[in-house]
């Protein structure tokens, strides 16, 4: 119990700053470049909230294991957590586009500003934006996410008594 409540303790520092780089940081700076350190921020705060409701399910013995890679804990608490807990569909669709961001971004040799926007180019020349908005619509998910989070795991899952 304790390591579900300590991951859902760093899910939502890692949010809270995320949500200041974003709602306070950006508007003085200006600066596109923080978009991309938001989406860490983001990805961080969603891989530890859903690693706090896998290992609350796993210390019940609800699932047999929790998977070290993200990919692989997405699909499981996708196929599992939505049902049992009733997580919105865009809270993984928001889990999916974060974690495109920052994946792109690592693997990127290039990325620069245009009009207002962060766009990150891959060896082949694809490009992915990322605009305010994009971030801040991802960052309210993530708020309804993490919260979400946070009410499983300090309240416990009533249902097990049903």
């Amino acid at each position: 119990m304790e390591k579900s409540i300590l991951l859902a303790k760093e899910a939502t520092r890692a949010f809270k700053i995320a949500d200041h780089l974003i709602y306070v940081t950006f508007p003085l700076l200006n600066d596109q470049r923080l978009f991309a350190t938001v989406a860490e921020k983001l990805k961080e705060a969603l891989d530890k909230g859903m690693r706090a409701v896998l290992e609350f399910d796993y210390l019940y013995k609800r699932i047999q294991f929790v998977p070290a890679e993200f990919q692989t804990r997405l699909s499981l608490f996708q196929q599992y957590a939505q049902k049992r807990y009733g997580f919105s569909p865009l809270s993984f669709k928001s889990m999916q586009e974060v974690d495109e961001i920052v994946t792109r971004r690592k693997e990127s040799p290039i990325e620069f500003i245009r009009k207002d926007r962060l766009v990150i180019a891959s060896g082949d020349y694809r490009l992915k934006t990322v605009n305010l908005d994009k971030i801040k619509e991802l960052v309210q998910n993530t708020k309804t996410f993490i919260s979400k989070v946070n009410e499983i795991i300090q309240t416990g899952d009533r249902r097990l008594f049903e």
